[in-house]
C-alpha cells in the first residue's frame, strides 16, 4: 500500500512540475525570456554580459522577436518561438564576434549601432 502513495506522490508532483513550467512559459513575457537566452548564450561564448546594459539587450531582443515574428508569418507554418531562439543564438555569436573584434560589420548593422549607441563599443 505505501508504495501505491510513493508512485502516486511522485506522479503528482512531477504533473504539478509540468504544469508550473507551462504556466511560467505563457507568463512570463518572450523579452524577459530572450534576455536571459541572450545574456546565457553571450557567457557561453565567453563574453562579460556586465559590459552590455539592460537596455542594448533589451533593444536587440526586441528587434530579433519582432523579426522572428514578422518572418513566422511570412512563412505561415513557421513557429516564431523557434524562430526567435534561432534569431538570439545568431545574434549572440554576432556580437562575440563584434566584441572581439573578429567581425566584419557594416557601419549600418542594427546590432553594432546598438552596441555603439549604449556605449559598448567605439564607433
Amino acid at each position: 500500500m505505501t508504495a501505491a502513495w510513493l508512485v502516486s506522490a511522485v506522479v503528482a508532483l512531477g504533473l504539478l512540475w509540468l504544469v508550473i513550467q507551462v504556466a511560467v512559459g505563457f507568463l512570463v513575457s518572450p523579452l524577459t525570456t530572450g534576455q536571459a537566452i541572450l545574456k546565457q548564450k553571450l557567457k557561453q561564448y565567453g563574453i562579460n554580459v556586465s559590459l552590455i546594459p539592460d537596455a542594448a539587450c533589451r533593444e536587440l531582443v526586441d528587434g530579433n522577436l519582432q523579426h522572428a515574428k514578422f518572418l513566422a508569418t511570412l512563412r505561415q507554418d513557421e513557429n516564431w518561438r523557434a524562430l526567435f531562439l534561432q534569431a538570439l543564438e545568431a545574434e549572440a555569436l554576432f556580437i562575440t564576434k563584434l566584441m572581439n573584434g573578429a567581425a566584419d560589420s557594416v557601419t549600418g548593422d542594427p546590432t553594432r549601432k546598438t552596441l555603439v549607441r549604449h556605449g559598448v563599443l567605439r564607433d
